[in-house]
């Protein structure tokens, strides 16, 4: 008889709805965050885990008031340390022990998770372990400057595969047009650890991922020229006594010592009309016009 109802018992549970978590790191990010919430809100994430990691603009606050028309739990941790992959796998233990959830996504508030289907679940089985994603930078541009991110609809299509160390020296590429590694969605049923930048996890059944062909993250890195510098100085504090541990991107910008080299530098990811039809000629940028439209759909009626 115990046998039977743990049998009907199982059966039960994997008829259960998925329920999908996402976790948000953040740091004076007032400008996506309310964004980055609704929308993926809209399109089937169930339980927000935000880690406010001690923003001096109204990030916490706007958090706050969403906890009203959300399910969001909100964390204060305001310590200047880089321990992205330690507190990414505690806020996916978190939503896994204490609210229940089967998948989980470890987020950035720049990063927008855009499904082919009506909702992020539609690959997400208990079956399943790991989901990779493609992720593509979109690129700032001059004429949209001044509009909201999502209406950037070029993207790095084709990679300029320059070395690490041609990053921090050469002071005429641009880092939009690098490569970049995807991120993971993953089942917490068998979750190890999140790896550090959320783009790998250790799974117990790591031979059960598989490539998403749902998803697509865009990715919208560089926001206004304020935020830019702020960003700099923020890594700054965080790795000044240990700069190996920074990417090549940031080792580059640290060594941005003066407001004419740092405009320089944002200059020359600002992409002209002119650089765009260059660059789309010989395939290195791709209009998409599908995140844009996803997320405008869900943002201008809310």
């Amino acid at each position: 008889m115990s046998k039977f109802f743990k049998l009907t018992g199982r059966r039960q549970w994997s008829n259960l709805p998925i329920r999908l978590a996402m976790s948000l790191l953040v740091k004076n990010e007032e400008d996506l965050i309310e964004a980055n919430i609704r929308y993926h809100a809209s399109v089937g994430v169930d339980k927000f885990i935000v880690m406010d990691n001690g923003s001096s603009d109204d990030t916490y606050d706007i958090v706050n008031n969403l906890k009203s028309e959300f399910d969001i739990e909100l964390i204060s941790k305001p310590i200047m340390q880089y321990k992205q992959s330690d507190w990414a796998t505690y806020m996916a233990k978190l939503a896994q022990h204490q609210f229940s959830c089967d998948w989980f996504i470890a987020n950035d508030a720049d990063e927008f998770w855009v499904p082919k289907s009506e909702s992020l679940k539609s690959e997400m089985a208990r079956s399943k372990s790991i989901l990779q994603c493609t992720r593509y930078d979109m690129q700032l541009t001059f004429s949209t400057q001044n509009k909201p991110f999502y209406e950037r609809i070029w993207r790095t299509h084709h990679p300029v595969l320059f070395s690490k160390q041609e990053m921090i020296n050469e002071p005429l590429l641009s880092m939009n047009l690098g490569k970049i590694n995807g991120k993971v969605a993953v089942n917490l049923y068998g979750l190890i650890r999140s790896k550090s930048g959320n783009h790998h996890a250790w799974h117990l059944k790591k031979y059960r991922q598989e490539n998403s062909n749902n998803i697509t993250v865009y990715h919208y890195p560089i926001g206004s020229y304020n935020h830019f510098k702020w960003m700099i100085e923020n890594r700054r504090e965080l790795i000044q006594n240990d700069f190996d541990r920074a990417t090549p991107n940031y080792k580059r910008w640290l060594e941005l010592k003066s407001e004419d080299k740092t405009q320089s530098e944002y200059k020359q990811m600002e992409l002209t009309d002119n650089e765009i039809q260059v660059l789309e000629k010989f395939g290195v940028i791709k209009e998409d016009c599908f995140g844009r439209d996803k997320i405008r759909a869900v943002l201008e009626w809310t």
